[in-house]
């Protein structure tokens, strides 16, 4: 009797010891997809850094796993590798957190510049519409055109054009806008 209560007791233990050299797939699927969740939440673009740490806390434990299952099943134990697959999950987690922290800050910058750009493309279209439309305007003949004797720089009392000019301004075209009376004088 004695021996067959060794032999039930030997393979309960054998029992036990198969049940719990299991691979801890539970935790191997999770970490799996929480590294997916940290993909999708744009953490290799946004965190960097901690993107590759959960990818290399997962490889880690990936390791852990197909080591211990390479051993005898009595003398297998998971427990390192259900921490690295746990940390793995940790760190995916911080990943993802960091890639949507980063991807707010580039929306509130991208937002920023695009206010900026707004304002100046405000300023710049209300700079054109005060501008002076077109050549001939009294604005653009005035900036461009003085006459003679009215503070021209090159005018002199007795110059061909200073004459001419001055008189067919005063007497012909007095009435005339700045326009045509530059056509008139130019065609002279």
């Amino acid at each position: 009797m004695s021996k067959s209560l060794i032999l039930a007791l030997c393979l309960s233990l054998v029992g036990m010891g198969l049940a719990c050299a299991k691979a801890p797939q539970a935790g191997i699927d999770e970490a799996k997809n929480a590294l997916e969740a940290a993909r999708e939440a744009g953490a290799e673009e946004y965190a960097p850094e901690a993107w590759q740490g959960a990818q290399d806390a997962l490889t880690s434990a990936m390791t852990e796993v197909e080591a211990q299952n390479e051993r005898f099943a009595l003398l297998r134990s998971y427990d390192a590798a259900e921490q690295l697959l746990e940390e793995a999950q940790q760190a995916a987690s911080t990943a993802a957190t960091e890639a949507a922290e980063a991807r707010e800050r580039a929306r509130l910058e991208a937002e920023g510049l695009i206010q900026e750009a707004q304002t100046a493309l405000t300023a710049a279209t209300t700079a054109v519409d005060t501008a002076p439309k077109g050549k001939g305007t009294a604005a653009n003949w005035a900036a461009t055109h003085r006459l003679p004797g009215r503070g021209h720089p090159h005018a002199h009392p007795l110059s061909r054009y200073a004459k001419t000019t001055a008189v067919t301004y005063t007497a012909a075209m007095a009435p005339v806008s700045h326009a045509t009376a530059n056509r008139f004088v130019s065609t002279r």
